[in-house]
């Protein structure tokens, strides 16, 4: 299942943020959509990037849920590690300047600023990144998104 690292880009790139990759360990609101965008991109539909901080925010998310335990964490890293999404790294000035000027964390700016780095979008389920970087046209709630 898992991808190989280095392949050509050939389809959309997408960036995701953590909130999207906690959907597809813990079902929730929206697990369904999180997973479709996993199965795109392990039927090497579309491509997913995210900043290097995407598994630890990841892991930290399962870490804090009551119903994981630190066996279903380590399950969950070696998920990740498997499906080999790509990480880079985010030129921190714009990721500043995103993050002040749309009332966001250096954490979710730096999804922002990747995602306008590689001219693409961002798909998230943080509704609250969503209201706030709202003048960032690359961000895309998971709940609007159109797989069409």
């Amino acid at each position: 299942m898992a991808r190989q690292q280095h392949e050509e880009r050939e389809h959309e790139e997408i960036v995701i943020d953590a909130s999207i990759a906690v959907k597809w360990f813990n079902p929730e609101d929206l697990s369904p959509k999180a997973l479709k965008l996993r199965t795109l991109y392990v039927e090497n539909e579309i491509d997913l990037v995210a900043p290097t901080l995407f598994n630890y925010e990841v892991i930290n998310a399962l870490r804090w849920n009551s119903e994981f335990s630190e066996h279903d964490v380590l399950a969950g890293l070696q998920s990740l590690t498997d499906i080999l999404i790509r990480t880079e790294d985010v030129p921190f000035y714009e990721t500043i300047k995103i993050a002040y000027r749309s009332n966001l964390t250096i954490y979710d700016a730096s999804y922002v600023a990747l995602a306008k780095r590689f001219d693409t979008i961002l798909i998230t389920a943080d509704h609250t990144l969503v209201r706030n970087a709202r003048q960032e046209e690359c961000v895309v709630s998971l709940k609007k998104y159109d797989f069409g």
